[in-house]
């Protein structure tokens, strides 16, 4: 009897024991097949790095190439524009009858020496700061590779504790099956119960240190997972300074190509300035402060004139402005207000009528017809009154749109009078305003008109230079500004030097002063007659074109209140009506 009752026990628990086996298999299956997922991805993260880092190490070489042949081309530039100054400052400074250079020359060459050198150091440290941002590019390239190397190692040792532990799990596995075959060809019939105890305890054991690894191996694998996402921080890290240190190179390119350009004008200036050395040069610039000033008197004055003109034109759009307020008041605060109080009182007379209608249809008796005619006279003499108040309304009205009317036909005659007055004003000829000067020879006019002309671009010149250096004031400050405020400071005592020279050459070579003063005022005169025509001329197309743009608007106007009259009068109509109704009831 114990025999029978005890053999089914030991079935029951080797399927309870295979069941957990299996499932244990599973797990370890699915972590295999996680593992070899992480496996994929971090094979196609490292083709990543490698591509990322090919492409770094192509755009790192192209612009390596790209700052030597820049390099290259500066040095070339700068030597054939300094063997140029050479020349020129050689040739310029040594004429044909003289031989030996004189000491302004001399230091005039040292000054331009000095010019070019400054110009060396700012590319010097331009070329320090493309070499450090080289540098730079070069220690993130380092510690990319660095990263990488680390990476490879962790994985090479995850996939020996993994190797390891699946062997593990693999010796055990096969261990158990060994003993599940013993204790199958072991079944006593006796011993059957307590092995089986024995064996179920070892199991559950053994069942509980396999989930201990397995929750180890979990563990393990979000380990992985955390490093993972950390190398991904890190290389979007490495990709954005790589970004930003292109830009900087790119930025620093734009640098050097407006040094470039700026040691091309200054150059060019200094050229203008050699060709312009001459013998009529020291005259040309000792004349630039004198007509300095007269262009400022003349300014001066033509502002002078200007000002009654301003005057007329803000007396002229004074009544425009006027007019283009009148109807915004009259239509926004008196109408409105009016035609409400209008809607009110007529609200009120209605009740007062409908109130005496149920008066009278309380009374039983018939009235006398005195209350009736007395009735009839007091509702008629009110609505004559509400009548009188809405044409005199009417009247103020039609009297504001007149007035209105006479604003705009003024306006009108006031434009007419000025295109007439600009068509009768005639064009005062040049010869008045030389007054009692002696007549010029042709080729000093046209010495005197290349004197303007040139003095005219070189204003031009300094104008947008004092611009660009505006411009780049307001910009943040660093070491390219501050060197710029160096140089500008520098060629400012350069010019004052040279302006001081040209001025002591051309007193010494000034013979007739008494002709260059009349040729000089002859030339300022003429110089404030033609700006006082160009502004009078600009200020008249002004007037034009805003009376131009006027005119349609005023019309809008007045058909605006056009409109408004007639609805005006619909609605006395309408009014008289109701009135005449209500006389007739």
């Amino acid at each position: 009897m114990p025999t029978t009752v005890v053999l089914p026990e030991p079935h029951t628990t080797d399927n309870e024991s295979k069941q957990q086996l299996d499932v244990a298999i599973n797990t370890i299956e699915t972590l295999k097949k996680r593992l070899s997922a992480k496996e994929q991805s971090i094979e196609r993260y490292k083709e990543l790095l490698e591509e990322s880092r090919r492409d770094h190490e192509m755009m790192s070489a192209a612009h390596e190439r790209d700052l030597l042949l820049m390099q290259n081309k500066i040095h070339v530039k700068t030597d054939d524009a300094f063997n140029k100054f050479k020349q020129a400052a050689t040739s310029a400074s040594q004429p044909p009858g003289s031989s030996a250079p004189s000491a302004s020359d001399l230091r005039h060459l040292n000054e331009l020496e000095d010019m070019v050198r400054e110009q060396d150091a700012a590319m010097s440290a331009l070329m320090e700061r493309v070499r450090s941002s080289n540098a730079d590019i070069s220690r993130h390239k380092r510690a990319l590779l660095d990263t990488k190397k680390q990476h490879e190692a962790e994985k090479m040792k995850m996939q020996e504790t993994h190797d390891v532990m699946l062997n593990a799990l693999r010796m055990k596995l096969a261990k158990k099956h060994k003993q599940v075959e013993a204790t199958a060809g072991e079944a006593d019939t006796h011993n059957v119960t307590i092995l089986v105890e024995k064996r179920t305890a070892h199991y559950k054991d053994d069942i509980e240190d396999l989930k201990d690894e397995i929750a180890q191996l979990r563990r393990n694998l979000k380990q992985s997972e955390k490093t993972e996402t950390t190398l991904k921080s890190e290389l979007r890290k490495t990709l954005e300074e790589a970004e930003k240190k292109s830009q900087v190179i790119q930025r620093l390119k734009s640098d050097l190509h407006t040094k470039e350009t700026e040691s091309k004008d200054l150059r060019e200036k200094m050229k203008r300035l050699l060709r312009n050395k001459g013998p009529d040069a020291g005259i040309k610039f000792g004349e630039d402060q004198p007509l300095k000033i007269k262009l400022s008197e003349g300014r001066k004055v033509e502002e002078d004139e200007i000002k009654p003109v301003d005057a007329g034109t803000k007396n002229l759009s004074r009544p425009s402005s006027a007019s283009s307020k009148l109807p915004r008041s009259v239509y926004s605060s008196q109408d409105g207000e009016k035609n409400e109080k209008l809607k009110s009182e007529i609200v009120n007379l209605k009740r007062e009528v409908e109130n005496l209608k149920e008066k009278l249809k309380k009374k039983t008796e018939i009235p006398d017809k005195t209350t009736l005619e007395v009735a009839k006279w007091d509702v008629k003499k009110q609505w004559q009154s509400k009548v009188e108040s809405l044409k005199s309304k009417l009247q103020d009205a039609e009297k504001q749109v007149t007035a209105q009317d006479k604003q705009i036909a003024a306006l009108r005659v006031a434009n007419s009078r000025l295109e007439k007055e600009k068509l009768r004003k005639p064009v005062i000829p040049l010869n008045q305003y030389t007054d009692d000067a002696a007549p010029p020879n042709g080729l000093e006019v046209k010495q005197h008109l290349h004197t303007i002309e040139e003095l005219s671009s070189r204003l031009h010149d300094l104008g947008e230079e004092n611009s660009d250096l505006k411009k780049m004031t307001t910009l943040p400050k660093n070491k390219l500004i501050t060197e710029m405020q160096m140089k500008n400071q520098h060629l400012s005592n350069q010019m004052q030097d040279l302006q001081k020279e040209l001025l002591t050459a051309g007193l010494r070579h000034e013979t007739d002063e008494t002709l260059a003063s009349q040729f000089e005022d002859r030339e300022n005169r003429m110089q404030g007659r033609i700006l006082q025509l160009a502004s009078e001329n600009t200020q008249f197309q002004f007037e034009i074109e805003q009376i131009k743009h006027d005119v349609p608007r005023l019309q809008e106007r007045v058909e605006f209140q056009q409109r408004f009259i007639n609805l005006l009068k619909s609605e006395k109509a309408e009014l008289q009506q109701r009135v005449d109704k209500l006389l007739i009831q």
